[in-house]
């Protein structure tokens, strides 16, 4: 690294940063209140739960989970429902 300042004098300096142990591992889990193997009735209502976990070493602010399916409605004329 070197810097220039204005009265014109430089300074080199050198620095190193380890990155191999950096984890940036996060964990996304959805899950429904349904039971495993249990079935819903048509109109019945899932609700599902999103979380989300840092299972590595580097720390996060303002993750945003999107979930596409978000408000997704199905009646009995959705193809495949039977």
């Amino acid at each position: 690294m070197t810097a220039e300042f204005s009265d014109a004098k430089t300074y080199t300096n050198e620095d190193t940063v380890d990155i191999a142990d950096l984890d940036t591992t996060l964990t996304v889990t959805k899950t429904s209140d349904v039971a495993e193997g249990a079935t819903v009735g048509l109109g019945e209502t899932i609700n599902y739960t999103i979380t989300v976990k840092n299972d590595g070493n580097v720390p996060y602010t303002g993750v945003k989970v999107v979930d596409d399916l978000a408000g997704l409605k199905i009646n009995e004329d959705t193809p495949g429902i039977r």
